[in-house]
């Protein structure tokens, strides 16, 4: 789990959670690394999140679950709890309706 802070490019609008309109927003982005964690956070310095660029310097590791087996918490159970603490990321493109950020912001 991470926290990041995106940037809307011209023509995009991020939307707080209090509905607001905003140039950036903060986030937390909750997935499974199919690599190493380092190689995973090193990747978001140049790719773009939904759609949406990360500001560079923003991406902050907060957790990390290592384990594997039955013991294991599964990748949509801490979604689920992290979705249940705030809004799902949503943007607007030129005006027309709202669309997640990804599938796991």
């Amino acid at each position: 789990m991470l926290t990041c802070t995106l940037s809307a490019p011209d023509g995009v609008a991020l939307v707080s959670a209090d509905g607001d309109h905003a140039r950036e927003l903060v986030c937390t982005k909750v997935g499974e690394a199919k690599r190493t964690i380092a190689a995973r956070i090193a990747a978001y310095k140049t790719e773009v999140l939904g759609g949406v660029p990360i500001m560079e310097g923003t991406q902050t590791l907060r957790v990390a679950i290592y384990g594997s087996g039955e013991a294991m918490l599964l990748e949509k159970e801490v979604q689920k709890v992290a979705r249940g603490a705030a809004p799902r990321a949503t943007k607007i493109i030129d005006g027309q309706g709202l669309d997640k950020v990804g599938g796991e912001a």
